[in-house]
């Protein structure tokens, strides 16, 4: 059971001195206030992840005009958060917190070090999905949600990879075997409710290569479930490249369908660094860029699911056909920059990158998805002020607040 602390519970008591007050950055903005998010316009996630001893994380707001406020968070490795259109929910290794409206502070029981994906139902529940690993008895993740008035959290034996929800508030996650055996295995699309025990009905499952990175939430549109990912199976592909393609999965009768959409020479996985691609062929970025161009880079407007590739090319598929098309492709220098992250929210995407060459140079766009024009940009200010050398974070999250995400 989690417990709910009353509105204007201060944080960690550790800011009582100036050491830890240096520490964690607690003199940051009042998240209790109902009212925090008014003109708050993205949230960022920063961590420093897998490769720092001391894992410390930071959630930054980004304001109307471009400036910043933060908060720094314990313990966790990486992030997913949450967003409904009113309330944000992030985490700790032992405590939920909602901002908001329904601003509370929830004791956990259950310890985690960072959320794979973070989603909302229909009806406004927010969840995140957890990888807690191997306790010994076989690979668990576990699913944390928030329904407006109390913090659910229940487990599911698999390492789950995306999730996605329904209309009907069904979520939808993918899920991988406790135990590989050779280079590929096989990818499991379940179904849940979010109940005090989650039971996962399979539904369907194809063979996925241990090099295949799957991005962006599970889309659920008419009876089916795509999937998109980068694949060392994608049809027509050699040794050399990767395909990225969509995965279709028909809930009536869980037959799988795969719809190639791009192909890329793969100098990161088979190794080849300068080595030049083949003519005709796209340098597919390094395994970091390709991956975290974003977890929300999939959107369904309109029966088009609107996808962005790891070189900010915008692709969209007609569901109804099948046939995938490019559409539009973002700013070019969001391509070269160190971080670079997409996300949507309504019929909107919403692109943010940064140039370690000047840290504090960086940039939100927002582009139309039926026009692919660029409707608004906004330069992020103060990011070199967090109290840690970049350099050591990564960025694992971002979030539009300007609408359901």
């Amino acid at each position: 059971m989690s417990r709910r602390h009353p509105l204007r519970t201060p944080l960690p008591l550790l800011c009582c001195g100036a050491l830890a007050l240096s520490l964690t950055g607690c003199t940051g903005p009042d998240l209790d206030r109902a009212d925090y998010l008014d003109g708050k316009v993205a949230v960022l996630y920063y961590s420093s992840g897998f490769w720092s001893s001391l894992t410390k994380g930071y959630v930054v707001f980004v304001d109307e005009d471009g400036g910043i406020e933060h908060v720094a968070t314990e313990g966790m490795q990486y992030e997913s958060m949450a967003y409904n259109g009113t309330d944000l929910m992030f985490h700790e290794v032992h405590s939920s917190r909602i901002v908001g409206p329904g601003a509370a502070l929830f004791d956990r029981e259950n310890e985690e070090y960072g959320a794979v994906i973070g989603g909302s139902l229909p009806d406004g529940t927010l969840y995140t999905v957890f990888n807690t690993g191997d306790d010994g008895s076989g690979y668990t993740s576990s699913v944390n949600w928030y329904d407006g008035e109390t913090l659910g959290t229940a487990s599911v034996r698999s390492e789950v990879r995306q999730a996605g929800t329904a209309p009907d508030g069904t979520l939808y996650l993918t899920g991988v075997p406790d135990v590989w055996e050779g280079e590929e295995h096989s990818l499991t699309v379940s179904s849940v409710r979010l109940e005090a025990e989650i039971t996962p009905e399979p539904l369907a499952e194809w063979t996925v290569h241990e090099d295949d990175t799957h991005m962006g939430g599970l889309t659920v549109h008419d009876g089916h479930v795509y999937q998109l990912g980068y694949s060392k199976l994608a049809e027509g592909i050699d040794e050399q490249e990767i395909g990225l393609r969509l995965t279709d999965v028909d809930l009536s009768d869980g037959s799988v369908e795969h719809h190639p959409v791009a192909t890329y020479y793969d100098d990161y996985f088979t190794y080849h660094d300068g080595i030049e691609p083949p003519a005709g062929k796209a340098r597919l970025p390094s395994a970091e860029r390709a991956i975290r161009y974003g977890d929300r880079r999939t959107r369904l407007i309109g029966g088009l699911l609107y996808y962005v590739d790891g070189n900010g090319q915008v692709y969209r598929f007609d569901t109804a056909t099948g046939e995938a098309t490019e559409h539009f492709t973002v700013d070019p220098r969001a391509a070269g920059s160190d971080e670079v992250h997409t996300a949507w929210s309504g019929e909107e995407l919403h692109l943010f990158f940064r140039s370690f060459d000047d840290e504090d140079d960086a940039t939100l766009q927002t582009y139309d998805a039926a026009s692919g024009e660029m409707t608004a940009e906004l330069a992020v200010s103060g990011l070199k002020s967090l109290p840690m050398d970049l350099r050591g974070l990564g960025l694992y999250d971002f979030l539009p607040l300007t609408g359901q995400a």
